[in-house]
């Protein structure tokens, strides 16, 4: 016990050993994942020199030249191995990550492992960044700590920050053209045409003016074709968007199909209290107007009125005086 102490004092008494230590433990762990990379790309090449023993006329001899396919295959099992490091804990926790890089756009199955290995690189990065920056403007013991602190504290939350912005701007832009896809569908039912059909035709109009809804309602139309029910598919909508009014939209439809009411006079009705929200919030945001500008017009509006009304003033006073 008294030997690990005296490590940790002779680290902390060092700046440059414990910088060394980060960087072996950061070369350490970048050793075992291209240990693990490489070992993945030779079983692939074995693979490779298996088939075209195999089948000489299927497969090209020349499988020392990487091919697309095999690039794709060691990405996977590099992010697999990843995953498999930093990725193994709570299963609830990992669910809602995968949720919320779903809602944000990221629909790759390997996109929790890119997230945490981002998130691994950005908390060693800042983190001797801030330590290096903090040794060569020579600061005090106490000063270096933080900074390497601060620095790691901030390369590990910054990726969740930046995932959090980009839901909060993608629902948004759900929030905003669900009431339009609701008028689409009403015009669609009206015409005549299916539940699948109408989704899978607004999706294509509402392409331009709203990407990232339009494709959520394609999944949506592939789901369903794939041999879910309707109710599934809209389920699974609601929670790709993250928002509480697709979820509504997947119940009144439920409900419309177990009571037998009208599908169209149900649309119109909550296509006409959705677009009440979206008055509400744009109102919303309009009266919060003024308070926001007040701390900009404080810092860069007053003092330019204050110089130009009391500069001449001052050049009289001072003239008089002198």
């Amino acid at each position: 016990m008294e030997t690990i102490f005296d490590i940790v004092d002779f680290l902390l008494a060092e700046p440059m050993t414990l910088l060394l230590a980060v960087i072996a433990a950061s070369a350490l762990a970048a050793a075992v994942l291209g240990g693990q990379w490489l070992a993945a790309r030779s079983d692939i090449r074995r693979r490779a020199l298996r088939l075209a023993t195999d089948n000489p006329g299927g497969v090209n001899a020349s499988v020392d030249a990487p091919r697309p396919g095999d690039r794709k295959a060691v990405l996977a099992q590099l992010t697999t191995s990843v995953d498999r490091l930093f990725g193994e804990g709570d299963e609830a926790a990992s669910k809602i990550l995968r949720k919320r890089l779903v809602q944000a756009g990221y629909y790759n199955p390997t996109a929790p492992a890119i997230f945490l290995t981002i998130r691994v690189l950005a908390l060693l990065g800042l983190g001797v960044l801030g330590f290096v920056v903090a040794i060569a403007v020579e600061d005090h013991m106490t000063t270096v700590y933080m900074k390497l602190v601060s620095g790691a504290a901030l390369g590990y939350f910054m990726p969740t920050i930046l995932l959090d912005r980009l839901i909060a701007k993608r629902r948004d832009e759900h929030q905003s053209g669900f009431p339009d896809f609701l008028d689409l569908m009403i015009v669609c039912s009206e015409a005549g045409l299916s539940m699948e059909a109408s989704i899978n035709r607004v999706c294509r109009e509402m392409a331009d003016g709203y990407p990232s809804l339009s494709a959520n309602l394609y999944f949506a139309t592939l789901e369903i074709r794939a041999g879910r029910t309707l109710n599934e598919a809209l389920n699974n909508l609601a929670d790709r968007l993250g928002i509480e009014e697709a979820r509504t939209f997947a119940t009144l439809l439920q409900q419309s199909a177990e009571l037998g009411s009208s599908l169209i006079d149900s649309l119109r009705i909550y296509s006409e209290e959705m677009r009440n929200k979206r008055m509400m919030r744009a109102e919303e945001k309009a009266n919060a107007l003024p308070s926001k500008m007040v701390i900009p017009m404080m810092i860069f509006i007053f003092p330019i009125l204050f110089i130009i009304l009391l500069f001449p003033a001052y050049m009289r006073v001072k003239e008089t005086w002198i």
